[in-house]
């Protein structure tokens, strides 16, 4: 059952995470509540560490190609795979590698020339080194791209995992207007705890919003709609 204190600490934390005071945060939530005997609620190391992860949950942490810096190339290296007759025989290697596993001799192609480009930022002193560097190099990519392809959609149908722009058009007209739907004021406690911990959920996870409202997530979870 949710209490009042439950309440009170759910809006002491959205004030602390909005910037605003308590009423503020009821006045935004369209609660008919009075909060003013509440101060926003400092945040503990973990509920700082959990904001940051839920804002970078969906964000792309990896650089655009342009802007990453990449190890320099080793000249000595380089100037050894650069002869034909090693060059040959590295390539015929890592190709017959790359088909076995792949099965597909485009991917095979891809695999090789990204496993020449790493071999060479690395400093190797001979010929025997080189195709041992370039065998644990290989499998080093190999796991990249069995992880992309596992993560990758097997059959992508656009008219079905995506709207065309027929459909993304037609869903609302131009010249009508979109109303948005206000939310009635409550004075309830359970109903203003939901919003509140919708909110909470959104900023902290579930997790953390739990412990933000003085529960156990077990007993938090079971108050949720399902």
């Amino acid at each position: 059952m949710v209490t009042r204190a439950n309440l009170d600490n759910g809006v002491a934390t959205l004030a602390t995470l909005w910037g605003l005071q308590p009423n503020d945060v009821a006045d935004r939530l369209a609660i008919n509540l009075d909060f003013s005997h509440l101060e926003p609620k400092p945040l503990g190391e973990r509920a700082l560490r959990s904001l940051r992860h839920e804002n970078t949950k969906y964000t792309c942490k990896r650089q655009h190609y342009a802007w990453r810096s990449f190890a320099p190339v080793v000249q000595t290296t380089a100037q050894m795979i650069d002869t034909p007759k090693t060059f040959q025989k590295l390539r015929s290697m890592l190709m017959k590698a790359a088909y076995a596993k792949t099965q597909a001799r485009m991917d095979a192609e891809d695999l090789v020339q990204e496993t020449i480009l790493r071999l060479c930022t690395y400093e190797i002193k001979d010929e025997d080194q080189l195709f041992s560097v370039a065998r644990q190099a290989l499998r080093q990519i190999f796991r990249y791209y069995w992880r992309k392809q596992y993560t990758s959609p097997a059959v992508v149908t656009p008219h079905e995992d995506f709207h065309i722009m027929e459909e993304v058009f037609g869903f609302c007209d131009e010249d009508e207007e979109v109303e948005a739907t206000a939310v009635s004021p409550t004075s309830d406690i359970t109903e203003a705890f939901l919003r509140v911990a919708a909110e909470l959920i959104k900023q902290l996870g579930k997790k953390h919003a739990a412990v933000a409202c003085g529960l156990r997530e077990k007993t938090f979870s079971r108050l949720l709609p399902l």
